[in-house]
């Protein structure tokens, strides 16, 4: 309704691709206010974070200067969507870019100076914005982009700061180092025995891909090469083969390489193993100057139903690092073992749910659960109706319950991601009920001394930032399908997440975390969703 009133003229396609650009750029910004981000809010490589948010910036950016481009007056369109959406996504890859800068640079690649000059441009970018705004419309509206804008230390414009940038001087020699792309630790040249990087993600339910990255630290360039060690569980053939196994190179099988004439049995001189057949990489060598991407892919069709390892030498004939990748099939994912639907499954140790995602729920006559779309920071919610009910202590109330896989017995923390909502009563504290098979326990979202607006309240100030509040409690479950019940005790609760490991379980820190857990939606199979998309 709205593109067809702004914009009348234009196809509805069109109208359509606007409202797409609008409501993407407003997405983002909603998980953080353009002014309070800096370069440590998006974690540079945890869960992808950052890769992520770049991919959704540059695609927003390209749908709009399309729509520019394609619409017949487009002086509407610019002014009410292009300009902010554009100045937007310059700001947001700003910070983003910097995270990379120092990310790389810690680990001493020079890859942070590629990012460094990325950050540049996009300062460059956002003066030219400013420019470009005090002409438009000869000048009418001139003085509203002149507000600071970047770097907000405190509520206000005080101290605010651009961006450090970090600079990296390469050594007098190409130097590799390897690592996940997923994680800070690199691999490096070692005397002794390799070090080692492992992979066992394909050990878990609904991984298909993963990432290395292989860095240069120093002047120059240099030929790396990935070669097969071993491949545990696999039994050799009588012609010193594998079953089971073969090789694939950039997506081809060995077969169709060699009909192409590529070099496939060979590398520095040495014979490749093969690969099973549930692993695929590429490119298995190549040239670095900076920084390469090697991407694994599990085709998890062809997991064996015992662990397999397969041992990987990556080179350049200086430097050698070995990487273990793993892969097994998971029972109820990749098996025919049938489990209760919205079973969700770990990843890396982490049950990750969408609020909505319940596997069924309980409604009172005093009220019940909602699920509202298109909300919060991660783009649903399920919210208590009506906004004046309440739920005493030994009342019935109304209750969601999810359904997870616990990988062993024991003590676990179950954290909730709610709004950060304020009381609705001044002086009462909010509360939840969460249960497992054997105990309940109360979680106070909101303390009865919580200071709504107050600044120097961290306990209102961090959740209004991280645009979340995050509760945490501590529940026994056994091994198997377990269900996690949460009840309302009184209104003004929105559920959006919960994220359920092992106590005293390390978990990689993110400001939107991990991406929802595999899980079988009524026999439909995985449901990955990125924050902010919708289900």
């Amino acid at each position: 309704m709205w593109a067809r009133q702004s914009f009348p003229e234009e196809e509805r396609e069109l109208q359509r691709k606007a409202v797409q650009v609008f409501t993407a750029y407003i997405r983002l910004n909603s998980l953080r206010r353009p002014e309070a981000l800096h370069a440590g809010i998006y974690h540079p490589c945890h869960y992808g974070e950052t890769k992520r948010m770049l991919e959704t910036a540059l695609e927003t950016e390209k749908l709009s200067c399309q729509v520019m481009e394609e619409m017949k007056d487009n002086r509407p369109y610019y002014s009410m969507v292009h300009y902010p959406a554009m100045a937007s996504m310059n700001l947001l890859k700003m910070h983003l870019y910097a995270g990379k800068n120092h990310h790389y640079a810690a680990q001493g690649r020079k890859a942070a100076n590629l990012y460094g000059e990325l950050v540049q441009e996009c300062i460059r970018l956002d003066r030219k914005y400013q420019e470009e705004w005090a002409l438009f419309r000869e000048g009418k509206w001139n003085g509203m982009q002149m507000a600071p804008h970047i770097g907000f230390t405190k509520w206000n414009e005080d101290d605010c700061r651009y961006p450090v940038v970090m600079k990296v001087e390469p050594v007098g020699h190409p130097v590799m180092s390897v690592s996940r792309g997923d994680r800070e630790e690199t691999a490096t040249k070692k005397y002794g025995e390799p070090m080692v990087i492992a992979v066992p993600d394909f050990m878990d339910a609904g991984c298909e891909k993963m990432t290395l990255e292989i860095g240069n630290g120093g002047y120059g360039r240099f030929r790396y090469c990935i070669t097969v060690n071993s491949v545990e569980g696999l039994a050799e053939t009588e012609d010193g083969g594998e079953e089971n196994a073969k090789l694939v190179i950039n997506g081809e099988s060995a077969a169709e390489a060699v009909n192409n004439e590529k070099r496939v049995t060979k590398a520095g001189g040495k014979s490749l193993r093969a690969l099973p057949e549930w692993l695929e990489i590429f490119p298995m060598e190549g040239t670095v100057e900076s920084l390469q991407e090697v991407s694994l892919i599990c085709r998890r069709e062809k997991l064996p139903l015992e662990k397999q390892t397969v041992s990987l030498s990556v080179t350049d004939g200086e430097t050698k690092v070995t990487v273990e990748v793993s892969g097994q099939a998971v029972k109820g994912c990749d098996t025919a073992l049938t489990l209760p639907p919205m079973t969700f499954f770990p990843r890396k140790g982490v049950v990750t749910i969408g609020a909505e995602h319940y596997c069924r729920k309980k409604d009172t006559e005093k009220g019940g659960f909602q699920v509202i779309e298109d909300y919060g920071k991660y783009g649903c919610g399920v919210k208590v109706f009506p906004g004046t009910a309440a739920f005493g202590e030994e009342e019935e109330r109304p209750e969601l319950v999810y359904r997870f896989l616990a990988e062993e017995t024991g003590e676990y923390q179950v954290e909730l991601y709610t709004a950060p909502a304020n009381p609705l009563v001044n002086g009462e504290s909010v509360n939840l009920t969460v249960s497992s098979g054997e105990k309940s326990v109360k979680a106070q979202l909101i303390p009865a001394d919580f200071c709504s607006g107050d600044s120097g309240d961290d306990r209102w100030a961090e959740p209004a930032l991280d645009k979340v509040r995050k509760t945490c409690v501590k529940l026994p479950f056994r091994k198997g399908v377990q269900e996690l019940a949460i009840g309302a005790m009184e209104a003004g609760i929105t559920l959006e997440r919960i994220q359920i490991y092992q106590a005293g379980k390390a978990v990689e820190d993110a400001y939107l975390g991990p991406e929802e857990s595999w899980h079988e939606r009524q026999g439909n199979g995985s449901h990955l969703r990125f924050p902010g998309q919708g289900s």
